[in-house]
């Protein structure tokens, strides 16, 4: 299966026989229009079905509000300016 952006998913695609498992296809678009080490990550990110398969449930859960509200912590960090 291929995604709209080109990448290759399964093993339909005629190099994912061919190509090791941890080599990744990153179009040439992709790469000529990505500025930061950050953009690259986030697209590749974007293209783990894994991934993009929890994001979507959480954003589910928290339209159904079935999420646990955040509560963020205060840790105490010593210092040795006291």
């Amino acid at each position: 299966m291929t995604d709209p952006a080109g990448v290759c998913f399964s093993s339909a695609n005629q190099y994912a026989g061919r190509m090791s498992k941890d080599t990744v296809e990153i179009p040439v678009s992709v790469l000529s229009s990505v500025e930061t080490l950050d953009e690259l990550e986030d697209w590749l990110t974007a293209q783990n079905p894994q991934i993009v398969a929890e994001l979507r449930e959480a954003r589910r859960e928290d339209l159904a509000g079935e999420f646990k509200a955040w509560k963020p912590r205060h840790v105490q960090w010593p210092t040795g300016s006291k």
